[in-house]
């Protein structure tokens, strides 16, 4: 995935939820997602909270919450990435739901341009092969069209595991922002794809951000 000029932390993390271009780096420059009107959380305590989390409170996530961590990636991915200079590779982040309020246990398509949650049909040992791997309220499911990413990129596969990495991250960070806890996981599961493919032919799982309550101590 891309990696933060060690020059400017600051400004390369605020641009993930900012319009606009930061000033210059201050220990209380505000993070700001649109997702949910008001919200904020200094971006210092975004950095001093990315780090790797794998245990997580027994609490339900909101849809606010989910929301939150979807429309931040993609408007992330829209401002590194502009479609009039980038192309578009297909790439679509689906969320594996296991302790959502209400919504059943199973993967939703997350669609950038509507903002709904489509339900994806797919064998019951999917979701539970996911739940094993991660013990989290949800996973972030960060999967890209190969065949489509060719077209619009030389490099092909090469740039849409960057791309996938960087939305990633930006969901990671929406996670952060949001006050919830998470990490990256870089492997791709075949079920998934599998799953994907019944409902949009050419889709791979690349990429995976579990995200949930943290522990209080």
């Amino acid at each position: 995935m891309p990696l933060v000029p060690a020059s400017e932390p600051a400004r390369r993390v605020a641009l993930f939820f900012t319009e606009r271009e930061p000033p210059a780096p201050a220990p209380q420059t505000v993070l700001a997602c649109r997702a949910v009107p008001g919200h904020s959380l200094g971006l210092a305590e975004v950095l001093r909270a990315r780090r790797s989390v794998r245990t997580f409170a027994p609490t339900e996530l909101s849809e606010d919450d989910v929301h939150f961590v979807l429309d931040a990636a993609y408007a992330a991915d829209r401002r590194m990435w502009p479609a009039t200079a980038h192309g578009d590779p297909g790439l679509t982040l689906v969320l594996a739901a296991f302790a959502v309020a209400g919504r059943p246990t199973g993967l939703y398509l997350a669609e950038a341009s509507r903002g709904s949650l489509v339900s994806v049909p797919c064998p019951p040992r999917v979701p539970t092969e996911l739940r094993a791997c991660a013990d989290a309220p949800a996973l972030i499911l960060v999967c890209g069209d190969v065949d489509r990413a060719s077209t619009v990129a030389e490099s092909g596969y090469g740039a849409l595991l960057v791309r996938a990495g960087a939305l990633g991250h930006a969901a990671w960070l929406g996670a952060l922002a949001r006050g919830l806890a998470g990490f990256p996981d870089g492997a791709s599961r075949p079920a998934i794809t599998s799953a994907l493919r019944a409902v949009r032919p050419g889709l791979r799982h690349l990429f995976t951000v579990a995200i949930g309550h943290p522990v209080t101590p």
